[in-house]
């Protein structure tokens, strides 16, 4: 601190309040941040994975209910439109589901087999 005709001088700019090589300065707040960003960039990667890993969490597997009345017509030997199955049917073994002849008013059970392609049996 020195004195001059306008009194004393307090805070000059080129004066130091700590010292670097003490080691106390924290790291620099950019390298902390994008170290943050990356562990929660990781494990936001890694929770949506084990979501789509696990079967009936976020892939919900359905069987196309259009393509089941076509194969049911076809096997049961009657008109495609005759042929009524519920939408959103899950694709998980030994599912099953009934399907209407609107015909006859006969019912039809659907047994899913829970193999990758989707099978089912008729009858």
């Amino acid at each position: 601190m020195t004195s001059s005709e306008y009194g004393p001088q307090y805070g000059s700019p080129y004066e130091f309040t700590s010292d670097p090589a003490d080691g106390d300065t924290p790291p620099p707040r950019g390298r902390r941040a994008i170290g943050v960003g990356i562990a929660v960039g990781a494990v936001l990667v890694l929770v949506v994975v084990a979501l789509f890993w696990w079967p009936g969490w976020l892939a919900r597997y359905v069987l196309d209910a259009d393509a089941v009345e076509q194969q049911v017509a076809r096997i049961v030997g009657v008109d495609p439109g005759t042929v009524s199955c519920p939408d959103g049917e899950s694709a998980t073994e030994a599912h099953t589901f009934t399907c209407t002849l609107s015909t006859s008013r006969q019912t039809v059970t659907i047994t899913v087999l829970g193999d990758d392609r989707g099978s089912y049996l008729v009858g």
